[in-house]
């Protein structure tokens, strides 16, 4: 009898038959096929014992799109009879049923493989990127870190005062941006959980506004307020600040022109509340937007690229979205609904 761990070869004459006939072998049939024709060592002949060894009256094939996916044998039956034409029909319906449903495990099991294939290869690609990111933030001011070391040494010898206090204001410099960028980073690689409150966003906005004012008007960017009446939501007030905060300042870096203009607009959004945050200046280009919220990703030719990257995490953590839309000369507008 064939055991369940036992394997039946792909070129065995049983497989190689059912490919050949496409249709279920009943072993009596094949006794009596041998016996009219009188041979012993024909292809029937082989069939027969490989039947016999397996203890089966009858073998089934499995066919999904023309291909043998496998096959299932019936001992004889309790009464003894022969199967007919009848119970043939009968498993040959069963088989066509089998074969869909096994074809379709197969082919579920392949889907989950891709997924997971895809899955790893995204983290991969998201490590690679993280990776590149990193060393190419640390290593600019690990380069003014190791320049100012190979000059302190001339300069302690020398007591030159005012070259070590240089050194030292550098080195704390590069050192601070270096922590800075691993904060960063564990913001956006776990970011903290919001602690919600009911919180007017408006009287957020409004604080924001007031403390940037200054640095605005330094550089002649006007800011407008566009402020609806909004309901108190269930939200994180200073996760909120960091993300419009950060909005409000990639809106000021990306202005050159003199008469450089944000919007901040708020407004309802059907149960939600919506805030715009938009501005005059140098746009993002088509083929850069789809990045835009990917780490170490930026359009600036200084900053980590990280900004957006928190920006986005936290208003998914807040079951928010967060969409741009930008046009190259002409400006860009955020959208956070909450």
């Amino acid at each position: 009898m064939l055991q369940s761990e036992e394997i039946v070869s792909k070129s065995s004459p049983l497989i190689l038959y059912l490919e050949k006939t496409k249709k279920p072998v009943v072993l009596e049939e094949l006794i009596m096929d041998l016996e009219s024709s009188g041979s012993a060592e024909s292809e029937l002949q082989k069939v027969k014992e490989e039947l016999q060894k397996m203890e089966a009256a009858v073998a089934v094939p499995l066919f999904a799109e023309n291909r043998l996916i496998g096959f299932f044998n019936l001992g004889e039956k309790e009464n003894g009879d022969i199967y007919d034409d009848e119970d043939i029909d009968f498993l040959n319906t069963i088989s066509n049923q089998l074969a869909i449903a096994i074809e379709r495990a197969r082919l579920y099991q392949e889907t989950l493989a891709a997924q997971k294939q895809l899955l790893q290869a995204d983290k991969l690609a998201s490590l690679g990127t993280v990776a590149a990111g990193m060393a190419h933030e640390i290593k600019n001011p690990l380069a003014a870190i190791k320049g100012m070391a190979d000059g302190m040494e001339r300069a302690f010898l020398s007591q030159d005062k005012e070259t070590l206090a240089d050194f030292k204001q550098v080195v704390s410099e590069e050192v601070d941006r270096i922590d800075k960028l691993v904060r960063n980073l564990l913001s956006y690689s776990k970011p903290p959980k919001p602690q919600k409150s009911p919180v007017n966003l408006n009287a957020v906005l409004e604080n924001i506004i007031k403390l940037l004012e200054p640095e605005l008007s330094k550089k002649n960017i006007k800011i407008r307020k566009e402020l609806a009446t909004l309901p108190p939501k269930e939200l994180d007030p200073e996760q909120m600040r960091q993300v419009f905060t950060n909005l409000i300042l990639n809106a000021m870096q990306s202005i050159s022109s003199s008469n450089g203009e944000i919007t901040v607009k708020s407004y309802p959004k059907g149960e939600g509340i919506a805030v715009e945050v938009s501005d005059n200046g140098a746009g993002i280009a088509e083929d850069k937007l789809k990045n835009i919220f990917d780490p170490f990703f930026t359009t600036k030719e200084k900053g980590s690229g990280l900004g957006l990257a928190i920006t986005h995490k936290i208003i998914e953590e807040h079951r928010g979205t967060i969409t741009v839309q930008s046009k190259e000369k002409q400006g860009t507008v955020f959208t956070v609904s909450l």
